[in-house]
């Protein structure tokens, strides 16, 4: 044999090698994906399922509203598993809380009536604080685990 042989079988071994890797690599993906779509849909039923044992208060969330915070919590959960659902729970709430308070200032929206406008002011700022502490820290290399940023 001649080297120029040699060459194309070791080309031939190495890219085999690399296609059967890829196959395998996208197969734990996929296996992945339909594990975390299973657990979305295993939240949506019992998220319906819970509503049949009870009736909601003033205080609950609307059906469509707890599917969607239900979903993005086991989604952030796949992405970020060392902080925990309440984080990211807390973490939409408090968002929602900051885009309504664009809102008002705005001139889009209204507070309703029932909210304590000072204790939003306070949850607000100290939810600012919190991102700020985050971002400094992600910029300088140090991890907080009870954020998402």
């Amino acid at each position: 044999m001649d080297c120029g042989a040699i060459i194309g079988i070791a080309g031939i071994v190495i890219t085999t090698a690399i296609a059967i890797y890829a196959i395998l690599d996208v197969r734990r993906q996929v296996k992945g994906l339909l594990k975390v779509q299973r657990g979305v849909a295993c939240a949506k039923i019992i998220n319906d399922m819970a509503w049949l044992f009870v009736d909601p208060t003033e205080k609950a969330h609307s059906a469509e509203i707890a599917k969607g915070l239900e979903e993005f919590c086991l989604l952030a959960q796949v992405i970020t598993p060392e902080s925990g659902v309440n984080v990211h729970k807390e973490t939409v709430e408090k968002e929602a809380l900051s885009l309504a308070q664009e809102l008002v200032e705005n001139g889009a929206a209204t507070w309703k009536s029932e909210l304590d406008k000072e204790k939003v002011k306070k949850e607000l700022h100290g939810w600012q604080t919190e991102k700020n502490a985050a971002r400094i820290a992600k910029i300088f290399g140090e991890k907080k685990r009870w954020s998402i940023f």
